[in-house]
């Protein structure tokens, strides 16, 4: 099973609901309405951006980093993201398997990891605010 397969899996085992939809500025999003959960992915979604969107909205399930869609608070959702956005890229790119890479470039090691390079740009960038 490829990485995106194990992800539609876990949503499968989990209960969620993984629904393809035409959002006008989303790539994806966690729902959880009426302790139902929902996973929507923008469907034209090539497959390495499809996993990463999705394995990011199973961030919000799996590290409770969800917020109501009338909260204000820029902060809160902001803290809420980065949650969600750092389980993907821990879970995506290990750390360890990034740092043994070096000799690769960008786009080798995007495709080594089958992620995009802007999620590998994103995630080198998180890894260099964790540990310098």
């Amino acid at each position: 099973m490829n990485k995106l397969e194990i992800l539609e899996d876990e949503c499968y085992t989990h209960h969620i609901n993984l629904i393809d939809a035409n959002i006008d500025n989303l790539t994806g999003a966690f729902i959880n309405y009426k302790s139902t959960n929902i996973i929507a992915l923008k469907s034209n979604l090539d497959t390495n951006s499809r996993t990463c969107v999705l394995c990011e909205e199973l961030g919000h399930f799996y590290k409770d980093a969800t917020y109501n869609i009338n909260c204000k608070d820029l902060n809160y959702i902001s803290k809420q993201e980065h949650k969600a956005k750092g389980y993907a890229y821990e879970r995506l790119v290990p750390y360890d398997e990034l740092v043994n890479l070096k000799n690769l470039n960008l786009y080798e090691i995007a495709e080594h990891f089958d992620v995009t390079p802007v999620f590998l740009t994103n995630t080198i960038s998180y890894y260099v605010s964790k540990y310098g």
